[in-house]
């Protein structure tokens, strides 16, 4: 992450998805485990914690993690519709 930067970190799995914040610093913040099968999608999982979180500053930089082969552009994971 910039050292200038807020950030967004994520691991998806088909069961749980995590999320923190990363702040400027380089700390990590805000940490939460939401349901993967209570969003529709990846988008709307990262749009209610922002809501909820309500940081300061929109993240401008991810890193995502996903349990699932990547083909080109497209993610699907392999244990979660």
């Amino acid at each position: 992450m910039s050292a200038l930067a807020t950030g967004l970190i994520a691991d998806i799995g088909a069961t749980n998805t995590r999320l923190a914040l990363v702040e400027p610093d380089g700390a990590i913040a805000h940490a939460r485990v939401v349901a993967t099968d209570d969003y529709a999608s990846l988008s709307d999982a990262i749009d209610s914690y922002l809501a909820t979180e309500a940081p300061p500053v929109r993240p401008t930089l991810a890193v995502l993690a996903v349990a699932a082969p990547v083909t080109g552009d497209t993610v699907t994971l392999t244990n979660h519709p």
